[in-house]
């Protein structure tokens, strides 16, 4: 036979040291041992993709809040011209009124 690193792995589980019940012990803890790191883990990413998906959120409603702002503002300006035109026309009439009376 060859010396494999595979044909060294079979002999090593059947040599003394791996029926020796604490270094089953010790496999078996390395086997467990990745479940909770990993759970813990998991949780840690699912509540950063919560908060990341909450900050998208609320950037997505601020941009939101921002373009009502400005097309509000807008549209006050808009009024607010208009209502200067009227007030400049009403002027502009009631001045052609009085100067009509007097010539």
């Amino acid at each position: 036979m060859s010396n494999s690193p595979f044909r060294k792995q079979v002999l090593a589980k059947d040599s003394p040291e791996a029926r020796d019940p604490r270094w089953q012990r010790w496999e078996m803890r390395d086997f467990a041992a990745p479940r909770r790191p990993l759970r813990a883990r998991n949780e840690a990413n699912a509540a950063e993709d919560a908060n990341a998906a909450a900050q998208a959120q609320a950037a997505a409603t601020q941009a939101e809040l921002e373009r009502l702002r400005h097309d509000a503002q807008q549209q006050g300006l808009q009024i607010g011209l208009q209502q200067g035109e009227k007030q400049g026309y009403d002027a502009g009439f009631q001045q052609g009124l009085a100067e009509g009376r007097t010539q």
